[in-house]
């Protein structure tokens, strides 16, 4: 061979697919089929790799289509879990912010519950006080009744005595007497 003859098989370099815009090749199946229109006419041999190359050009090209719209659906799907947390993180900041609210009112009520505790605490040693004083008042006033009482049974035996007696009254010793009674009487 002579380095200027030419090669038996010519290759054809592939047909690059533009993203996103579908190549439509022509079906070459065998190699009586018709030429493309561009006035090329390939030879006995070429028809077949031809052939080969555009069955494999729309193979990659059906794949390419199935792994566009493979990814759109995990793109929907993506989505709609963003959505999905989306609508879950709210929930749960409504969540917290309720919980955040619930803890306010719940620490709001346990300081009342303190004061009303703290409150009764002091009412109750009050009245435990005024327990203590009030007996201790009754046992004086029970005793300044009993002193009271014998002070008026003196003075009632000795009016007796005075009046069996039968000595002559003393009208300013008797209202001394009377006047002291009352007194005694009063307290």
């Amino acid at each position: 061979r002579s380095p200027f003859s030419t090669p038996r098989r010519r290759q054809i370099p592939a047909i690059p697919a533009v993203p996103h815009r579908p190549t439509f090749l022509p079906e070459v199946t065998s190699p009586r089929s018709p030429s493309p229109p561009t006035g090329f006419s390939p030879r006995p041999g070429e028809s077949r790799l031809l052939a080969a190359k555009a069955a494999a050009a729309r193979l990659l090209e059906r794949r390419r289509l199935l792994l566009e719209r493979r990814a759109m659906d995990l793109a929907s799907h993506a989505l709609a879990a963003r959505t999905d947390i989306d609508a879950t993180h709210a929930r749960r900041l409504a969540v917290a912010r309720d919980i955040s609210s619930t803890n306010g009112e719940i620490e709001v009520a346990q300081q009342k519950a303190e004061e009303w505790d703290r409150f009764y605490e002091s009412k109750r040693k009050e009245m435990e006080e005024f327990r203590a004083m009030s007996q201790q008042f009754e046992a004086g006033a029970r005793q300044e009744v009993q002193r009271l009482k014998a002070s008026v049974s003196q003075l009632h035996a000795a009016l007796q005595e005075l009046q069996s007696s039968g000595l002559h009254w003393d009208d300013a010793g008797i209202g001394a007497a009377e006047a002291r009674k009352a007194d005694l009487m009063a307290k």
